[in-house]
């Protein structure tokens, strides 16, 4: 099987993704935080940006991003009911690297669909299509109801 080569993530991803992160989320159990994450973009882009590209190369990432320590958040409704309940908390760095991913890959799915595509893209809607639709639905209507048909 040949291995696909992937472009390595830059510092400028990293740094992109770290700007784009929340502030006041709780630190996963690696007890790093996003406003540390922030504070240190400017330190932490070069080595993050090697990492995350290992973890493209081997397919794998370190065992733990893959531990969480669950909470759950109530949310609303009957307290003892588990669905009104929120889990959080995976690791701030495993969500960096998918956010990352993430941009790629709607970057490049975005890149090779239609410029009249709408709907499931970013900041564009199936609205302004819809009004178009019927604008023309109404016209047609219009012009048919003003033809005179002889009997």
């Amino acid at each position: 099987m040949e291995k696909t080569i992937i472009d390595e993530i830059t510092e400028n991803e990293v740094q992109g993704a770290i700007k784009e992160l929340k502030n006041n989320k709780s630190p996963g159990i690696d007890k790093i935080s996003n406003e540390l994450l922030k504070y240190a973009a400017d330190i932490l882009k070069c080595p993050l940006s090697i990492l995350f590209t290992k973890c493209l190369n081997n397919t794998d990432v370190p065992k733990s991003w893959k531990n969480a320590l669950i909470i759950l958040i109530y949310k609303k409704g009957d307290v003892t009911d588990l669905k009104n309940y929120r889990p959080i908390n995976l690791s701030h760095l495993y969500k960096l690297f998918t956010k990352i991913l993430t941009k790629r890959i709607n970057d490049q799915l975005d890149g090779k669909q239609d410029k009249d595509q709408a709907s499931f893209r970013l900041g564009r809607s199936t609205t302004d299509h819809i009004h178009t639709l019927n604008q023309l639905l109404e016209k047609q209507e219009s012009s048919i109801s003003q033809c005179h048909w002889p009997l």
